[in-house]
């Protein structure tokens, strides 16, 4: 007995009944350039009988090639554009933090520094800010609750009796979305409004309901920690609501919030990979970054407020 001759083509080819490879062979072969045919089914509107019927036929064939998965979506292939202005976007860091300045181990641990405020250098940076935006008309103020980011808005766009106060909007879903160290860990408000010794007339300024996420929590007791894909949905649902709801003579906004949040407003959300459009981009404490806010809600990068160089525009955290 020779199995080399089973492999062999005389036998594979042979016509010998008693050739069961010889016959698998072929059924295989058969298969591989044999289209499947659609068969009619019983709930096909043009089918007049079931496959298990005797009139059933199988004589068409309908060939069909499978689309290509599409892991992205181009903008040429979007039916419906949004259509609105453009608005110009500044996205701020806030000024340096207490946990900033706190040693490395203090910072992951201290139950102090539980969503602290300011530095002195992060007051004094934040009072900087006006001047890195002269010349430039902002007309709403967007801000994150934690109290970094409040106290840098309060002082770079202070109360005042004299003139129209900006409207300050808060938005949860811009709070800081890295690691749960202490001064992540979100605080009543009524917690911050004393510490900050936020009066009646600034309180006035604020706006809580109109960007609250209707099925969380606006104020949890706990922080959060949701996958990648979710803090950026999060965070382009905010600016979503910004391009589709505001009137459109608002045309110059200031949002104020953390160093992650500017990286994910700045991700393309047509891409897979969800990667930073401008991934040199390391935004340093009170620097502006000024963007496009598209109609879809897209966030387009511009340029980085004071900086000359394009090509020398990454920071450290």
């Amino acid at each position: 007995f020779d199995k080399n001759f089973l492999r062999s083509k005389a036998f594979q080819t042979s016509d010998c009944p008693t050739s069961p490879l010889s016959a698998d062979l072929a059924r295989r072969e058969d298969r591989k350039f044999k289209p499947r045919a659609k068969m009619s089914t019983p709930n096909s509107k043009n089918s007049a009988s079931t496959p298990n019927s005797k009139n059933t036929s199988y004589s068409s064939f309908s060939y069909s090639t499978p689309s290509p998965r599409r892991h992205t979506r181009s903008p040429k292939n979007r039916s419906s554009e949004p259509k609105g202005p453009v608005r110009k976007l500044y996205l701020i860091r806030h000024g340096e933090s207490l946990g900033q300045r706190a040693s490395r181990q203090a910072r992951k641990k201290d139950p102090a520094l539980t969503d602290c405020g300011l530095s002195r250098n992060g007051q004094a940076q934040a009072v900087l800010i006006p001047s890195l935006l002269e010349g430039t008309d902002v007309q709403l103020l967007v801000t994150s609750p934690l109290t970094r980011a409040i106290q840098t808005t309060l002082l770079a766009f202070p109360t005042s009796n004299n003139t129209e106060n900006l409207p300050i909007m808060m938005a949860y879903d811009l709070r800081e979305i890295g690691s749960p160290i202490p001064e992540n860990q979100p605080r009543k408000l009524k917690d911050i409004w004393r510490d900050l010794r936020v009066d009646s007339t600034t309180l006035d300024r604020f706006d809580l309901e109109s960007l609250k996420s209707p099925e969380d929590d606006q104020w949890p007791s706990h922080h959060e920690t949701p996958p990648k894909v979710v803090r950026r949905d999060r965070v382009r649902k905010v600016f979503g609501w910004l391009a589709s709801h505001l009137p459109p003579e608002i045309h110059t906004i200031a949002v104020v919030c953390h160093y992650h949040v500017i990286r994910n407003a700045l991700t393309d959300p047509y891409d897979a990979g969800g990667e930073c459009s401008h991934p040199y981009l390391h935004p340093i404490n009170a620097q502006p970054v000024e963007c496009k806010l598209l109609p879809d809600g897209r966030v387009q990068f511009v340029r980085v407020v004071g900086e000359e160089d394009d090509e020398a525009q990454g920071f450290e955290l």
